[in-house]
């Protein structure tokens, strides 16, 4: 599953005539690679009120980085330019670090990452690939409905029009185990029988990226 962005707010003070000449400041500095190396992700500039609030979002080691990376002449130069425009928001308080807000709640929507991947090799017989692909057009809007399927494709093979490629992408094995005892299904994947044969079906457990570190 992919992990949420880390993420690090600061707040600053700031004339609202000045926004302009602070975005392009941030937008010379983000064409630089910097931002890539420090992990940065994404970046939002935020007024109200005369108060500047400075999102920056990107990888676990996202706040190690930005601090590790001041002395670096591209750093440097930002900095400067943002000195002439922005005030602390506490004069007793003016380094960066002291100027980040702290976080103290979150919650996030993410939705669960596929672990189970079904792959259908299907054989239609001449003359049945459109009744076959609304019948299958049928059992997507079935499948639709399930909150453990995450994504689902049809393909046809461009060298051979009879021959179809089902990828269905699930949660986990055992939620497609429940659904494929289905009677509405079981009732839909009878009728594609009819119209070919499955040549090949494989079932892959999909890898976290993080396990293979």
């Amino acid at each position: 599953m992919a992990s949420s962005p880390h993420r690090a707010l600061m707040i600053r003070r700031i004339d609202p005539a000045d926004r302009a000449a602070v975005a392009q400041a941030f937008r010379e500095h983000d064409r630089t690679e910097l931002p890539a190396r420090i992990g940065v992700t994404r970046r939002t500039l935020l007024h109200y009120h005369g108060l500047y609030m400075h999102l920056v979002e990107g990888g676990r080691d996202l706040t190690d980085n930005l601090y590790a990376s001041r002395e670096d002449p591209r750093f440097r130069e930002v900095d400067q330019k943002l000195a002439e425009l922005l005030t602390p928001y506490d004069p007793r308080r003016p380094s960066m670090r002291e100027a980040q807000a702290e976080e103290f709640y979150h919650w996030s929507a993410d939705a669960p990452a596929a672990t189970y991947r079904l792959l259908l090799e299907i054989r239609v017989d001449d003359g049945r690939g459109a009744e076959f692909e609304r019948t299958w057009q049928r059992m997507a809007a079935v499948v639709d409905r399930q909150p453990a399927n995450l994504a689902q494709s049809l393909s046809r093979d461009r060298k051979d029009p009879r021959t179809y490629y089902v990828v269905s992408d699930w949660t986990d094995a055992e939620a497609f185990e429940r659904f494929s005892r289905d009677p509405e299904h079981r009732a839909l994947a009878d009728a594609v029988s009819t119209l070919g044969r499955t040549v090949r079906m494989t079932a892959m457990h999909i890898r976290d990226p993080r396990e293979s570190r």
